[in-house]
């Protein structure tokens, strides 16, 4: 092989993987800055957005608005107690040596918390449903199931199975420690 063929040679795999490293970096942008074609479901819309598409009446958007109001004062120190009890029990974990006992009764006020959360989640929906005619409870009945399936509001995203074992250790060889 000549001078001339091997320098040819050099300049066309240059270009090739020039090619190749701008193609790379143009998926990633696109995957990063691409915008999600899929709507989005009734339950990530805003209160707003939702009672546009309810078409409330004044009398309605009204109720509406001292329901979500009421729901939101009473909910909410449920939720700073709910964080409290899971910051004594990380404070628990952290110890040298954790008492189980502690830890059970923190788990036990935080699932009498947790049932008093879905009990105000589901007398709010109720008095929700009151106010609505047929056609708008039809809408509404979409956003119930999930509000009533998620732990937390502002927590509407779906279980991700893929993301489910990806901090799971894998099982090391026979003999290794």
């Amino acid at each position: 092989m000549n001078y001339f063929n091997k320098k040819n040679l050099v300049i066309i795999s240059i270009a090739v993987l020039l090619i190749v490293n701008i193609a790379a970096i143009g998926t990633v942008l696109f995957l990063t800055y691409k915008r999600p074609s899929m709507p989005e479901p009734p339950s990530r819309k805003s209160i707003r957005t939702v009672r546009e598409n309810l078409k409330l009446s004044e009398d309605q958007k009204n109720t509406f608005e001292i329901f979500q109001k009421n729901y939101h004062e009473k909910t909410k120190q449920v939720f700073i107690e709910m964080h409290q009890k899971r910051v004594l029990m990380m404070d628990e974990f952290s110890k040298d040596q954790p008492d189980s006992v502690v830890l059970y009764d923190l788990a036990k006020e935080t699932g009498v918390l947790h049932e008093q959360l879905k009990r105000l989640t589901i007398n709010h929906l109720l008095d929700l449903k009151g106010v609505c005619n047929d056609e708008q409870f039809k809408y509404l009945e979409g956003m119930f199931r999930q509000k009533i399936m998620d732990d937390e509001p502002g927590m509407h995203q779906p279980f991700n199975r893929e993301r489910k074992y990806r901090n799971r250790r894998t099982a090391k060889p026979q003999g290794e420690r």
